[in-house]
C-alpha cells in the first residue's frame, strides 16, 4: 500500500466541505471545518482518513503559504491589536491545545469567561479570533487585523480577490479567456436558466 503523508496544517476536501488538520495522534486525527462561520471541530479515525486519501475519496491540499508577520511594517495600533490577539490565543492554547476538542459545543466554560474578563472581550469576538486561528492552521498571520481591499481595477494579469475558503492565496489573472468565461456565466444567470448564482458558476466551470 502506498504511504499517505498528511500533517498538521494540511487541508482535506471531503465531498464539498474542506477541513484543516489541527492535530494528529494515532489512532485519531482532529479536523476543523473551514467553510463555516462557526467552530466545528471533530475527531476522526486516522486510518480511515488515510484510506480515503489513498482511494481518492479525500483530496489533500498542501498549504505552502508561509506568511511571516513582520511587526516592523505595522502601525502602533496594528501592533497592539496583533499582540492582544497573540495573548488571547496563548491563553486559549494553555487550556485547549493541542486538540482543541473541548472548544466544541455550547457548554459553559469558566476558562473562556476568565479570558473574556481579562481582555474585555465580547463572546462573539472571542469565538471569531479562535475560529480564524484554527481554520488558518494556527498561523500567527491570521491574528492580523484584516484590511479592506482597495477599490478599482489593478493591472491586467494580476490575481484578483481576497483569500478564499481554503484560507490560502486564491484568484486568477483576468485574461481575455477568463473574462469571456465569466461573461458567459453572468449571461447564463441573467437568462433565468440557473436556479442560483452558484449553479451558474458551476455551469461556467463545466463549459470552460
Amino acid at each position: 500500500m502506498n504511504e499517505v503523508v498528511i500533517q498538521v496544517g494540511d487541508i482535506l476536501q471531503i465531498d464539498k466541505s474542506i477541513y484543516r488538520i489541527i492535530y494528529i495522534s494515532s489512532p485519531s486525527i482532529v479536523l476543523c471545518q473551514m467553510n463555516t462561520p462557526k467552530i466545528n471541530i471533530g475527531e476522526h479515525d486516522l486510518q480511515a482518513i488515510r484510506t480515503g486519501v489513498l482511494n481518492e475519496d479525500i483530496r489533500v491540499i498542501k498549504d505552502v503559504e508561509t506568511a511571516v508577520v513582520d511587526t516592523a511594517t505595522l502601525s502602533e495600533a496594528e501592533k497592539r491589536a496583533f499582540e492582544l490577539r497573540k495573548n488571547i490565543i496563548k491563553d486559549i492554547n494553555a487550556t485547549y491545545a493541542p486538540s482543541y476538542l473541548s472548544l466544541n459545543g455550547k457548554l459553559h466554560r469558566q476558562e473562556i469567561d476568565d479570558i473574556l474578563i481579562k481582555y474585555n472581550l465580547t463572546r462573539p469576538r472571542f469565538w471569531r479570533i479562535c475560529r480564524t486561528y484554527l481554520q488558518s492552521g494556527m498561523k500567527e498571520s491570521s491574528l492580523l487585523r484584516k484590511k479592506r481591499p482597495k477599490t478599482g481595477d489593478s493591472e491586467a494579469g494580476k490575481k484578483r480577490g481576497s483569500k478564499g475558503d481554503l484560507g490560502i492565496a486564491a484568484g486568477c489573472p483576468l485574461t481575455p479567456e477568463v473574462i469571456e468565461a465569466f461573461k458567459y456565466g453572468l449571461s447564463f444567470y441573467k437568462s433565468g436558466r440557473a436556479k442560483s448564482f452558484k449553479a451558474a458558476y458551476d455551469t461556467k466551470n463545466n463549459r470552460y
